[in-house]
């Protein structure tokens, strides 16, 4: 790539909101000093350091870029760098304190780096560097070690997520809080989760069987630490935080900016072992969202609205979103009906928007049992208009990046969400922004909701709604939900909280504390299952919902709840309403997802997987036994 003279590069030339003070500017290309290289810039990982950066965070000279995390192609190399070449691929950190711009550049300068292994993409590189070495470090100054006991508070943060795994590999017995969105991806690492809030203390000492080790604090302030020292024995100094320094000052506690001295660590050694790790499927940063680099203030907000539920990256060109050319397009495809052995990834021509479309760039796709029953056999798929060969799954997220003629709600870079019919595993889709499901569908992804949870919510948010309008619940009802734990149901139960119920869930044994984080009683499924609910509630539910078969509408109709208020999505019981998501009322998805935007919902999401790993995605819903939902990455 030949070298340009000036640079895109967000950068701020005074201290303040970072809302306010930052802007996009053009600027010459620095030369990299000694010791130092320049890349063109592939992705940047933003951070909340970024924030505290622009709010007068280690103050020094002016201007100053934000973006530490960078991943690029070297183009230059300044004096007494050996090692590397113009042409390398690399990840690492932007020298934002020395340079007058840092990763949210086009070019940038590097003052650490690490060679890209095989099989990593830029884009996951990018999120790693901070994540990874805050959470290494922290837990290298705790003097973690094999066989100790850990408690991860904030697990569900990038570095929390990082230092469960960290901690998991090194041998420690890992104990994590988190909220739905990550509980089962963590389990799922083989780390023992609990929920936030009161009791914490209580719900750590009955797992751990009494005070563990050593506790790392990496969730924002929220008055958790005197719980944490009670966690650790009453040991504060057993006990660190990168976050609540004010408490921890009174208490006693480590923190991240009093530690008189860190110990070393071999950073390039770390750094290639867990980029390696991480090409081998065996580490990861999650990725929430990707964003064009001029659309850095849509990354920004959901960055400051705190949840954005992974790493949000700044690409400096949209189209090298894992280097895919936009002539082709990878999708999953199927040349005959049947289960996931029939899925293939294969590369097919890139689809083109026409007059009164949109092309969505897709990041992201929530995978639904209807996506695996409607291709199962060629009857079902005829019912749902579909012919061979075809594509797969339903619900997608990403970005416009084409725009027909006669489209005027919708511009490149835009992020979107929505449905499109066996057509979403797909690097790029089509659709109709005005139209439904079948033809396709996009709406605006509200801030505050990255790809990942955006692509969960077409299919189950649009069903969960249709389910709870048709039994329309409130303050004093009891709502039986079968089969909660489900992709529609962790929607159904916090649907019917919302609306002042009090709300049952069956599940397996297995699912019992994921239902209580969802704000459901759980109750175990099989037989007797009347007789259970009647000795959680006497006076019986008031309605019922059965996401999975029968079952709850037998209990439900034992136990005296009229037909009229109960319905089901999976079967057809005479005198029971059917429904699904083409029942919802119009508005009905941009609702969900603003619940989800204000944080008001949450998206348990169980498992992501890359694209290449379709048919493993599938098996695992397909078991049933999912409690969550399932997402591919693309």
């Amino acid at each position: 790539m030949p070298v340009t003279q000036t640079t895109r590069t967000v950068r701020f030339h005074e201290y303040g909101e970072p809302g306010d003070v930052l802007r996009l500017e053009t600027v010459p290309v620095p030369e990299p000093g000694a010791r130092r290289i320049r890349v063109a810039v592939h992705s940047c990982g933003l951070n909340p350091a970024d924030w505290a950066l622009c709010r007068g965070l280690f103050a020094g000279d002016l201007p100053r870029g934000i973006g530490i995390d960078v991943s690029g192609t070297v183009d230059a190399v300044g004096a007494d760098v050996t090692g590397v070449a113009v042409g390398d691929l690399v990840f690492g950190t932007a020298d934002w304190r020395g340079a007058p711009l840092a990763g949210a550049s086009d070019r940038a300068i590097m003052d650490f780096w690490t060679p890209l292994p095989t099989g990593l993409g830029q884009t996951q590189a990018a999120a790693l560097p901070m994540a990874l070495e805050t959470a290494y470090r922290h837990l290298n100054q705790l003097g973690l070690s094999a066989g100790h006991s850990i408690l991860i508070h904030g697990a569900g943060s990038t570095v929390g997520f990082a230092a469960a795994q960290i901690a998991v590999i090194r041998g420690a017995r890992v104990i994590a809080t988190a909220g739905p969105s990550n509980a089962q991806r963590l389990r799922n690492l083989g780390v023992t989760v609990t929920s936030y809030g009161d009791g914490l203390a209580e719900r750590v000492a009955s797992v751990s069987g009494g005070p563990v080790d050593l506790v790392l604090d990496t969730a924002p302030v929220g008055g958790a630490l005197p719980d944490l020292v009670r966690i650790a024995g009453g040991d504060p100094k057993r006990v660190m935080t990168i976050s609540d320094f004010a408490a921890a000052a009174e208490l006693g506690v480590r923190d991240s900016f009093h530690e008189a001295e860190f110990l070393p660590f071999d950073r390039p050694a770390v750094f290639a072992e867990f980029a390696q790790l991480a090409a081998d499927g065996k580490f990861t940063v999650p990725v929430a969202a990707t964003f064009p680099l001029d659309d850095w203030r849509s990354a920004m907000d959901i960055s400051l609205s705190g949840q954005p539920r992974g790493k949000l990256l700044l690409l400096t060109d949209p189209e090298w979103s894992e280097q895919m050319p936009a002539s082709t397009s990878r999708a999953v495809r199927l040349d005959s009906f049947g289960g996931p052995e029939v899925l293939n990834v294969r590369e097919v021509p890139a689809p083109q928007a026409g007059p009164g479309e949109i092309r969505v760039r897709v990041t992201a796709a929530g995978l639904n049992p209807m996506d695996w029953i409607i291709t199962a056999d060629a009857g079902t798929g005829a019912q749902f208009g579909l012919s061979l060969p075809t594509g797969f799954g339903t619900d997608y997220a990403g970005v416009v990046d084409q725009v027909g003629d006669g489209v005027n709600a919708f511009a490149p870079g835009d992020r979107v969400f929505g449905g499109a019919l066996s057509r979403a595993v797909a690097d790029f889709v089509v659709v109709d922004p005005a139209g439904g499901i079948a033809a396709g569908e996009a709406h605006h992804t509200p801030g505050g909701v990255d790809d990942r949870t955006a692509a969960t919510l077409a299919v189950a948010g649009r069903t969960a709604a249709a389910a709870l309008a048709v039994i329309d619940p409130g303050p004093g009802d009891t709502v039986l939900i079968g089969g909660a734990a489900g992709g529609v149901g962790v929607f159904a139960v916090q649907l019917a909280r919302l609306a002042g119920a009090r709300v049952i869930g069956t599940g397996s044994a297995t699912s019992s504390d994921f239902l209580r984080e969802l704000g459901a009683e759980p109750v175990e499924y099989g037989d007797g299952l009347a007789d259970r609910i009647r000795a959680l509630a006497p006076g019986g539910p008031t309605a019922a919902i059965d996401l999975y078969g029968t079952e709850t509408v037998q209990a439900a109709r034992e136990l005296g709840v009229p037909d009229g208020r109960i319905c089901t999505i999976a079967a057809q019981v005479a005198g029971v309403a059917s429904v699904s998501g083409a029942n919802a009322a119009p508005g009905t998805l941009e609702h969900v997802a603003r619940l989800v935007g204000s944080g008001q919902l949450q998206v348990p999401i169980a498992a992501t997987y890359p694209v290449e790993q379709i048919r493993a995605a599938v098996k695992l819903q397909a078991g049933r036994h999912v409690h969550g939902k399932v997402v591919i990455d693309l």
